[in-house]
């Protein structure tokens, strides 16, 4: 396999606007996939490697509960913070340069986290890891600058393939570092490690293919759009976390609500009226993708949380009167059926959008979850029952990220894919971190007081939330325009 080291074999000479150089599906498109593949797969299992071995890491470091989410909530509002910035910055000085950069990053905030010894540390690692998340905004970038639609198509199916496996392999390595007595630190160097190889697979496999650099002044990184997203996602996802302590009445709670919905406000506001925005919030809300961009974001807040529950349902002892007591090990294999869907959906579904409206492609999957989640709230009294439902569930989710991503590649202008196409990491990790927040918030508020474990009652209304957000997302769906294609899908 011969991979084109020349930055300038590709360019455009006009400026980034000009049309870009397309790369051939054989072999440089396929290798340049793969590697893709490989990052997000090994991104996913560092996520979900360290999940069972945050309770330990709390009693190491002293935190409790609510603050150990953090280590959670610090990772999702850096993604939604950074993304836009990143994006950004890759759309002006080149796509594949930025990736690199952002990868360094993420594997210095790996390692930060293992090393860790206060808690303003390990958040301050955590919160580079955040940053890996905007490397699929790139990603995409580069797929929807450099590949025919079809080939799109074939390049995002093969990275959600690759996601598929993910999950049920990071659960399980988590378990079993667990049951094996390994520490947290373990998971975190571990993911760092992992990391470490994609940047090499970067390197190797990704052709030099970015745009020439351009001067902008520093106005049109619209840094005042980055502080009010963050300060009003933080408030949003602090108040959830904490209306417990503080009382749903309190000051307090009151307070960080309000300052969160006045920044998220004035943010929104911000980005509609900037001459630049940085998250061009005018193509989110346009009539072709404010449908999937919104569908993405109810998605997204259900299945973590879904994960998250089934794994706690799982391990939760039979004495209490509804869990299985599994081991954590045999709890993450509950998710190898899901895993293996999702390939299904990989293989399946980038044929079948060709031959769909837009509308159908992602109201149908959408169809599926929500149809899903209702079975959990009404039947989860066994283990075949979750295995099966939850497989259903890996088919359909990832053919709704394969339809969505696709549709939001399509629609990407061309000196402007990276920005565009993180809007849908931004959506998605404002799910994530509003997801992780209710989570918490539902098994918390109907725990046994005596034990503060959660109840029955807990993931009944656990699940009635996420009944209650995919019907959301479905509803929005229906907004897609009628007839639009996604090979027809233009600019």
């Amino acid at each position: 396999m011969t991979l084109d080291t020349d930055d300038t074999t590709h360019r455009t000479t006009t400026s980034p606007a000009a049309s870009p150089a397309l790369i051939p599906w054989l072999p440089r498109g396929l290798s340049m996939a793969i590697a893709f593949m490989l990052l997000v797969t090994m991104s996913e299992i560092a996520f979900f490697m360290p999940v069972n071995l945050y309770g330990p890491m709390g009693a190491d470091l002293g935190l409790a509960p609510s603050a150990v989410s953090w280590a959670i909530l610090a990772s999702a509002i850096a993604s939604a913070v950074s993304t836009p910035l990143i994006a950004r910055l890759g759309d002006i000085l080149g796509h594949r340069r930025v990736l690199v950069g952002t990868l360094v990053l993420v594997v210095i905030g790996w390692f930060v986290s293992a090393a860790a010894l206060t808690a303003p540390l390990l958040l301050a690692g955590r919160f580079l890891t955040g940053f890996g998340n905007a490397t699929a905004a790139l990603t995409l970038a580069i797929v929807a600058r450099h590949l025919t639609q079809p080939d799109q198509r074939k390049a995002i199916a093969i990275n959600i393939a690759g996601q598929a496996t993910a999950t049920s392999v990071g659960f399980i390595l988590s378990g079993a570092l667990l049951t094996l007595g390994f520490s947290w630190r373990i998971a975190f160097a571990a993911g760092g490690t992992l990391l470490l190889a994609c940047f090499v697979a970067v390197l190797l496999l990704v052709p030099k293919v970015d745009q020439p650099r351009t001067r902008v002044p520093l106005r049109d990184y619209d840094i005042p759009a980055i502080g009010l997203l963050g300060v009003g996602l933080a408030a949003l996802t602090i108040a959830l976390n904490q209306v417990l302590v503080w009382g749903s009445g309190s000051p307090e709670f009151l307070f960080t609500l309000a300052l969160g919905v006045v920044c998220i406000a004035a943010w929104i506001g911000w980005e509609f009226r900037a001459p630049n925005p940085l998250v061009d919030l005018r193509i989110a809300f346009s009539r072709k993708l404010w449908p999937a961009f919104t569908q993405f974001l109810f998605s997204t807040l259900a299945t973590l949380t879904l994960f998250s529950l089934v794994l706690t349902f799982m391990m939760t002892p039979a004495e209490t009167g509804y869990g299985f007591g599994l081991s954590p090990v045999m709890a993450a294999c509950v998710m190898i059926p899901s895993s293996l869907f999702g390939w299904l959906a990989a293989r399946l579904t980038p044929s079948l959008l060709g031959r769909v409206t837009a509308r159908t492609g992602i109201l149908l999957p959408g169809a599926g979850i929500f149809l899903t989640y209702v079975f959990f709230y009404f039947f989860h009294g066994s283990i075949v029952e979750f295995v099966i439902v939850t497989a259903l569930f890996g088919y359909f989710v990832h053919a709704l990220v394969i339809a969505s991503t696709s549709l939001i590649a399509a629609e990407a202008p061309k000196d402007r894919a990276a920005a565009t196409t993180g809007l849908y990491i931004v959506f998605a990790s404002i799910g994530q971190a509003l997801g992780a927040a209710l989570y918490g918030l539902a098994l918390t508020a109907y725990a046994d007081p005596a034990t503060g474990a959660p109840t029955v009652d807990s993931y009944q209304v656990a699940f009635g939330m996420l009944v209650g957000a995919t019907l959301c997302g479905l509803l929005v769906a229906l907004f897609i325009p009628r007839g639009i294609r996604f090979a027809q899908v233009s600019h």
